[in-house]
């Protein structure tokens, strides 16, 4: 996949929640069963590859800041992007018909969050 800077920011989110769904134990914070797919990987193991490529390279530096960097990182894409869905969450509660994201990345809510289709704009 190629893409700006922009959109990889979106692709590096991306592949933190995939992270959270294939390596955190349940309940998960947020899903996104869209995530493996939308970083360019076939299937779930793909991407444990690349994980633990990408994870071989941090450990270099040193193994124990290395995991601490990881699993803050993914924590902090994980519960930003749950958070903000809580508050959409509650704003529909209260009556809103629009939800704009603003942006110049890549988003696929939309396709994560399909049931909401019939009662928003995106």
């Amino acid at each position: 996949m190629t893409t700006g800077k922009m959109g990889q920011s979106a692709i590096n989110a991306a592949f933190e929640r995939a992270a959270h769904l294939i390596f955190d134990a349940e309940p998960k914070i947020l899903r996104d069963d869209y995530a493996v797919r939308f970083c360019g990987f076939q299937d779930d193991s793909a991407f444990v590859t690349q994980y633990n490529e990408n994870y071989a390279r941090l450990v270099r530096i040193s193994e124990d800041n290395a995991r601490a960097f990881v699993r803050s990182y993914r924590a902090l894409a994980v519960i930003r992007h749950r958070y903000t869905e809580d508050e959409l969450s509650r704003a529909l509660q209260q009556g809103i018909s629009q939800y704009v994201i603003l942006g110049a990345g890549i988003d696929y809510f939309d396709l994560r969050r399909r049931e909401l289709q019939d009662k928003m704009r995106v």
